[in-house]
């Protein structure tokens, strides 16, 4: 029989676990050449992750998951974050359509990680999350056209998070 996944309430004392779990997973990262997102170097060595890490520890809706009694990952339930958007449930069904085309096509993926990369290259590794989101929304945008996927409301490109220069809506339809 499988293990099972125990659900449990977290608390600050859960904070040198969660770095662990971030530290392995920007190692995980790493090694795929996927350091676009997180960067190369662990969490627990950068005072801005740390800090973000002990906020995490504190907040009233985190739950930790474990098999066997071991760790193996987090959650976070509340309020979203300032450069998370929010989804509506017609921009739940195109994200996962575009989703599915980086798995299927190797090139769009290659294309998607360049981008997130040159970001973060020009920023030297500390980029703002609300930035981050903007720039690679155009390119994302730009994909959705290409892919023939009507855009999602909750994905903004641009300097300052607008449509990118591309003139309104152009298919966000739920």
């Amino acid at each position: 029989m499988p293990a099972t996944i125990d659900i449990r309430k977290g608390s600050p004392a859960d904070e040198q676990m969660l770095l662990r779990l971030f530290d392995e997973a920007v190692e995980w990262m790493v090694a795929r050449g996927q350091s676009g997102q997180w960067g190369e170097r662990p969490f627990s060595e950068r005072p801005e992750t740390r800090r973000r890490v002990h906020e995490m520890a504190r907040h009233e809706g985190l739950w930790i998951a474990e098999r066997d009694g071991a760790p193996v990952g987090a959650l976070i339930v509340g309020a979203r974050p300032a450069h998370v958007h929010p989804i509506g449930a017609g921009d739940l069904v195109k994200d996962l359509r575009f989703r599915d085309a980086l798995r299927a096509d190797p090139g769009l993926r290659d294309g998607y990680a360049e981008i997130k990369q040159g970001i973060v290259g020009r920023e030297g590794g500390s980029v703002d999350p609300v930035r981050y989101q903007a720039e690679k929304g155009v390119w994302i945008l730009d994909e959705f056209d290409r892919l023939g996927i009507p855009r999602p409301r909750n994905i903004q490109g641009g300097p300052t998070g607008g449509d990118a220069g591309h003139g309104g809506d152009r298919g966000g339809s739920a």
